[in-house]
């Protein structure tokens, strides 16, 4: 359970192994990518090229 100010504000299910994270936790420019692939993900850091 998550608190704040004394009150439960959310509750995860337990998992033994992997996240438990709901993705309505999170702001929309963070939970943009969750559901692409890592393939898709390094075709997008191809494109954009090194930052060095």
């Amino acid at each position: 359970m998550i608190f704040r100010a004394e009150q439960v504000v959310a509750t995860h299910v337990l998992h033994l192994s992997g996240r438990s994270t709901n993705p309505e936790h999170y702001p929309p420019q963070k939970i943009a990518y969750t559901p692409q692939t890592v393939s898709w993900c390094r075709a997008q850091a191809e494109q954009i090229g090194a930052t060095r």
